[in-house]
């Protein structure tokens, strides 16, 4: 359902804009249009979850009608797409959190797509520095080296 702004009550909800193509009025008033509908799947979804309520900022639906993420950490867009198999979609985002992200950083990447069943696809960012890599990298291998010295004395 849709309902009107409140003058005594700011409600606690995730953004949606973008290409919504759903008639506003000022009563209460069912949804209308199929995006409409994907985008309240997906706001209740991430709104049930501590971790995706904390990360997710924002919902945008682009000019294909296609749902993208704006997460609040990092620089990238998570491209959804519709909201069927939202369970796994993001257990795949979370695995690719978990696996990838400490490896390259949070600003690795300008995109990653888990539109697709199974997959994570990430985008690489333009302005992504290779130094940044090689400097954590390196940080790391220095790290191990002196965990290495200390069990060995």
């Amino acid at each position: 359902m849709k309902i009107p702004l409140s003058d005594n009550l700011t409600a606690r909800v995730i953004a949606a804009n973008g290409y919504i193509d759903e008639i506003f009025g000022s009563k209460v008033d069912t949804l209308h249009t199929e995006i409409a509908k994907q985008i309240l799947k997906t706001a209740n979804y991430i709104s049930r979850d501590s971790l995706w309520s904390a990360q997710i900022a924002q919902i945008y639906v682009n000019q294909d009608h296609q749902i993208e993420l704006i997460p609040r950490v990092g620089t990238n867009r998570i491209m959804l797409g519709n909201a069927d198999s939202l369970e796994s979609k993001f257990a795949n985002l979370l695995t690719f959190y978990k696996k990838a992200m400490p490896q390259v950083g949070w600003d690795r990447y300008k995109s990653i797509n888990i539109k697709y069943a199974n997959q994570v696809v990430g985008i690489k960012s333009d302005n992504f520095k290779k130094d940044s890599l090689r400097a954590v990298a390196k940080a790391d291998s220095m790290k191990l080296k002196q965990d290495t010295s200390q069990i060995v004395n």
